[in-house]
């Protein structure tokens, strides 16, 4: 049986790439890119959340798996974008499964 599963979130993720692919980087976004680039330039400074900067309501988890990714493939965008899409691909396939 899991054949078909395996089929249904392949569909599904190339699905989801072809729509969102063309849009990472462009339009409006719902959060804030300044906001995300700054506090994960901190942390990278090793500076210490809400020690050496304040923290907001989400918390530094984001910041801190932004810094570690930078951290490993370098400082650019492209690795943003990347993160970006593999949420929506997680979110997808979970989505699937719960409904």
């Amino acid at each position: 049986m899991r054949g078909p599963v395996s089929v249904s979130h392949g569909v599904l993720a190339a699905l989801t790439v072809l729509a969102v692919l063309p849009c990472l980087g462009e339009g409006l976004m719902l959060y804030d890119l300044g906001e995300l680039v700054y506090f994960a330039d901190a942390v990278g400074d090793r500076q210490i959340p809400g020690r050496d900067y304040a923290i907001n309501a989400y918390g530094p988890g984001r910041y801190f798996l932004l810094a570690g990714l930078w951290e490993l493939l370098g400082r650019n965008f492209f690795v943003v974008w990347g993160l970006f899409l593999a949420l929506r691909l997680a979110i997808t396939a979970t989505s699937w499964e719960i409904s």
